[in-house]
């Protein structure tokens, strides 16, 4: 009679604690909205989420070098439109003095106006997205130009194409060594403006008169390199808005895997509730019952 009630009361146990760990796991998914949260629960399911979470993280990556290579663009292109308004404007110094026969005021007064132009341009060359020289190639940390008293012009960096990944097998050139956008013909933008300045000084209306054509070709150049960031621009954009819908996608199918759905959840925890009150208070009965008995 003891070995009858003791099996008995530990398969009453067992049922009790069956029904309690049912209990709790509907409890845990109302509470969570998810249907597992240990990978024991849902080994095979566990595998596809983390597949859904590396997937989420590389498309992260890519939006924060995606907002990088925007933020760079954004310095760029008002660098270089305040560059081609220089340009303009020293084209258009050396057609009014092409002539020479320059007075004295006139001379002092626009080199005066030729050396800030220099030293603005000089800047512009020079601009930094933080820490780092945008024009310098690989050369990031240091400057890409410098000059000395007579305004000759050093190029300290290199033709280092700076890259971005923005995609699975896709990446884009965020920047151009300074060659590349302060040259045209060859011949330096800083170069040319020292070259007009020369001839101002020596009152040589062909030196002066020879800046106009190159002035031409670097606003040209300036204006190709303009549309070619805007084309990178937009192309960041078009990445963009692609990764935002596919990381909707991946979100969505995820979400199909992991999240329950709520009303069923609550049905099914009202449903184990029942059960488990229905367990304790059949096992009560029936111990009740078998503890009389083993009175008698």
């Amino acid at each position: 009679m003891r070995v009858s009630n003791r099996l008995m009361t530990n398969t009453i146990i067992n049922d009790i604690l069956k029904n309690q760990q049912k209990l709790f796991g509907a409890q845990k998914r109302v509470s969570t909205g998810k249907k597992f949260t240990l990978p024991s629960e849902n080994p095979a399911m566990m595998g596809r989420v983390l597949d859904f979470k590396k997937t989420l993280s590389m498309i992260g990556q890519y939006e924060k070098n995606i907002s990088a290579g925007k933020l760079r663009f954004e310095i760029i292109e008002p660098t270089l439109e305040s560059v081609d308004k220089l340009l303009h404007e020293a084209k258009k110094l050396a057609m009014v003095l092409s002539d020479g026969n320059i007075d004295e005021p006139t001379r002092a007064a626009n080199l005066k106006a030729i050396e800030n132009m220099y030293n603005q341009l000089m800047g512009y060359a020079n601009t930094k997205d933080g820490d780092q020289y945008i024009f310098s190639g690989h050369q990031s940390k240091t400057a890409p130009y410098s000059s000395d008293a007579n305004f000759n012009a050093t190029w300290q960096g290199d033709e280092g194409d700076a890259r971005l990944i923005i995609g699975q097998g896709k990446d884009i050139s965020i920047n151009d060594g300074g060659r590349k956008v302060f040259e045209a013909g060859g011949v330096e933008f800083l170069d040319m403006l020292r070259d007009l300045r020369t001839g101002i000084q020596n009152d040589d209306a062909a030196m002066i008169s020879n800046q106009v054509a190159l002035f031409d070709n670097a606003i040209d150049h300036v204006r190709n390199v303009r549309i070619d960031g805007s084309v990178k621009y937009a192309q960041l954009e078009v990445t963009k808005n692609s990764l935002t819908e596919f990381k909707i996608n991946i979100e969505n199918l995820m979400s199909e895997v992991t999240d329950v759905d709520m009303n069923e959840a609550v049905v099914e925890l009202k449903a184990q509730q029942t059960a488990y009150e229905a367990s304790l208070a059949s096992s009560a009965t029936l111990i009740q019952t078998s503890l009389l008995d083993f009175l008698r």
